[in-house]
């Protein structure tokens, strides 16, 4: 597939999945489904949810879609509908995520935007919890007929408990008084926290099981290699981090990061992450195709990875 085309099915396959947000919205703050006396919250939490779920960056949503439509190439319309369902559910997740996150880390503004709590308080508390419980509403009415419900369920309350004691390491590591214990920031412990906290493992999970690969062997064995990329990933995030910033403190830290030569320990470490993904790649024995996970790490590491 040239690149224009490859252009051309992401553009569509955005357009398709931003189109079903609002619908989704609708479902989970419909008044009808309730109390009247609700109608003034649930109006409200159709603010929290236009605001904080579409990210400028929506390819954990994405990637449920595009690797279900991988793994059953003749799936019908409905069933692909019902895989961007669940792109939307990895994405409330994430939002519910972010803005706890937010909260704990005191920040200013997520994507260019204020942060929630720093709009509405600690309100935003209770918001994130509607979004997480939206999750499962919609998980039930589109998937509860389904075989795959209840391996479904437990996934997503799994990542939710995993990344809740990924971020309790995270605090801890400023130890009890919130005073900065230097010592406790080293590789081992970072990538530790950054591989419970990380959700990479939960967009290409949601479409094995979708499309039925419920055994746990295939997907541990896969979830290996997702891990690996995930801490890739949150590692990309913190360095890019500080090239978005124009702020003068930011430019000092910048600075030191050239007479340090990060840049060049970054790309470093980016090819030497890379070549360990790939080695995993190919001695990884599963019934799921490799030319998934081939997908996932030419679009985390914009790479051409094309034999494995």
């Amino acid at each position: 597939m040239s690149s224009s085309c490859e252009q051309q099915t992401i553009s569509s396959d955005l357009v398709e999945f931003d189109a079903l947000f609002p619908r989704l919205v609708n479902i989970v703050t419909n008044v009808s489904d309730h109390d009247k006396a609700a109608e003034a919250a649930l109006g409200w939490f159709k603010k929290v949810c236009i605001y904080n779920v579409p990210k400028i960056n929506r390819s954990s949503g994405l990637t449920v879609a595009s690797v279900y439509e991988q793994l059953v190439p003749d799936a019908s319309q409905e069933d692909v509908e019902v895989a961007r369902v669940l792109g939307w559910c990895v994405e409330m997740l994430r939002a519910f995520f972010f803005m706890i996150d937010d909260v704990l880390d005191n920040s200013e503004e997520r994507e260019g935007k204020a942060c929630w709590y720093k709009m509405n308080g600690m309100m935003a508390i209770n918001d994130s919890v509607f979004l997480e419980t939206s999750v499962y509403q919609l998980l039930k009415i589109y998937t509860s007929k389904k075989a795959y419900y209840v391996p479904l369920l437990e996934l997503f309350l799994k990542t939710t408990r995993t990344t809740v004691i990924g971020q309790c390491m995270d605090m801890l590591a400023q130890g009890p008084d919130q005073d900065l214990d230097f010592s406790r920031f080293n590789m081992n412990n970072y990538s530790a926290v950054a591989r419970w906290k990380s959700m990479a493992c939960l967009p290409v999970d949601t479409a094995m099981i979708l499309a039925g690969f419920t055994d746990e062997d295939h997907l541990s064995k896969v979830r290996t290699v997702l891990l690996e990329i995930g801490l890739f990933v949150q590692i990309e995030s913190l360095y890019n981090r500080c090239h978005q910033d124009e702020a003068e403190a930011v430019s000092k830290v910048k600075r030191l990061y050239r007479d340090l030569s990060l840049e060049e320990l970054f790309q470093q470490f980016k090819q030497e992450s890379l070549d360990k993904v790939i080695l995993m790649i190919n001695s990884l024995e599963t019934k799921i195709p490799k030319s998934v996970l081939v997908g996932v790490v030419n679009a985390v590491y914009k790479t051409n990875v094309i034999s494995y």
